[in-house]
């Protein structure tokens, strides 16, 4: 059946509500109402349907007739808080890992209209979601392996991010969650994750602290004495800190 545009003219109004009111527009074997889709959305969205791709000559009808919108620069965020209800904590398969590296990628990029003023700071509500792969704690995990077993955790969760140089990360990967991300992949997701907190706060170099105890009194990068830290005792102990880790390692399986 064809809808001809003299019936669309001198009835817009009556079948503008019925679209409105009723599931009448079939997607992917789903029945949906006007309000429950997009004329076009980005290549990422699942949670809305997106009728353009599936109806591109049916223009004039859904937007012009209809009302129907795009989706909203910041859908990002429902399709975030989405995923995170369906992997729930749960370590996503190698599919839906990717499918998270593709929102990261764009969250990134809803960021920097964000910064730009160009869109309204939507990060807030996905602060508490699990979105973020995390390794559980392995030794010598590969960062990159796509295939490794992962949870996912909030920002709010205790992990870590990796070293640049991977010394501390090799020390501590035994015991501690660590991001699941290359060093390609976190210049990629740079402000997404700087924006959330992640990037410098969770970077395992930030977190340790560097202590120096002379004559019973702590020094630290913070608070030296005499406005200065010793750097060659820092580095002095710096270097037994492998040492350090075996000691630590063998007092926890001994008790």
């Amino acid at each position: 059946m064809s809808i001809t545009r003299d019936i669309l003219c001198r009835h817009s109004r009556l079948y503008s509500s019925a679209f409105s009111k009723h599931a009448l527009i079939l997607f992917n074997g789903h029945w949906y109402n006007s309000q429950s889709v997009f004329w076009k959305g980005p290549s990422y969205l699942t949670v809305v349907p997106a009728l353009k791709k599936k109806y591109p000559h049916l223009k004039v009808f859904f937007q012009d007739r209809l009302n129907i919108k795009d989706a909203p620069p910041d859908i990002i965020a429902k399709e975030l808080r989405h995923f995170s209800k369906l992997n729930d904590e749960v370590m996503p398969n190698s599919s839906e890992h990717l499918h998270l590296l593709k929102l990261l990628h764009h969250a990134a990029e809803s960021v920097d209209d964000i910064r730009k003023g160009k869109l309204a700071d939507w990060t807030p509500t996905v602060r508490g979601c699990p979105l973020f792969p995390v390794n559980s704690p392995s030794k010598n995990q590969d960062l990159n392996d796509s295939d490794a077993p992962l949870k996912l955790m909030a920002f709010t969760d205790l992990f870590f991010v990796h070293d640049t140089n991977r010394q501390l990360y090799t020390l501590f990967c035994g015991v501690t969650p660590f991001l699941a991300l290359g060093d390609q992949q976190l210049l990629e997701f740079a402000s997404f994750l700087e924006h959330v907190g992640v990037l410098p706060g969770k970077r395992v170099d930030v977190c340790v602290s560097q202590t120096v105890e002379i004559d019973d009194q702590p020094i630290t990068a913070a608070s030296s004495r005499n406005g200065s830290l010793n750097h060659d005792l820092s580095q002095y102990f710096n270097a037994k800190l492998p040492y350090l880790a075996r000691y630590v390692y063998r007092w926890v399986l001994l008790h």
